[in-house]
């Protein structure tokens, strides 16, 4: 009977290590695809889904806060063109570029992510409108003065961007 306990002992042991190890990898495979629905692969930005996510809190949260929230919306002009002329792999290299260079400008606060091919959405907890224009035009001028690539044959790739600019405030009756 001694050896029997011993026996069963041994396998409820080794059964539960091997449910510990199984739980402990469903984990680690859950947390990678927590993030990797969250960001964008190629970008390293924030997903199209998590972007607008995120801004509806940010909506809600300025109702809470009596604060306003500003929303910039960027698209890389004549992108089309990079990727006719230069391949897909060097317009990834601009895509993530891109995002880099907004990243350096923008506040930790701020949210930034990749909604379309070349567009990205960015939120502004706590600006208005004037401060939104501001923040515009400074990521536009960086990513004009920034190389976004470089060509087998070391030429420069520079890009335009176009930014349309809105906001929101809870305090205004409609005006």
């Amino acid at each position: 009977d001694a050896f029997l306990a011993l026996a069963i002992s041994l396998l409820i042991f080794l059964g539960a290590i091997q449910v510990k190890n199984i739980i402990s990898d469903l984990e680690k495979k859950n947390f990678i695809l927590d993030r990797s629905s969250k960001i964008d692969s190629l970008t390293q930005a924030l997903s199209r889904s998590e972007t607008f996510a995120r801004a509806e809190l940010e909506i809600e949260r300025s109702f809470r806060n009596r604060e306003p929230v500003a929303f910039l919306m960027l698209d890389i002009d004549h992108f089309k063109n990079i990727n006719d002329e230069y391949g897909h792999p060097l317009g990834d290299i601009v895509l993530s570029n891109l995002v880099k260079h907004c990243q350096e400008e923008l506040r930790v606060i701020d949210i930034f992510g990749r909604v379309g091919g070349e567009e990205f959405f960015v939120v502004l907890p706590g600006d208005g409108i004037d401060s939104a224009f501001e923040v515009a035009e400074r990521l536009r001028n960086k990513v004009l003065s920034s190389p976004c690539a470089v060509t087998t044959k070391g030429k420069e790739i520079f890009i335009s961007i176009s930014i349309g600019v809105a906001s929101f405030n809870p305090l205004s009756n409609g005006e």
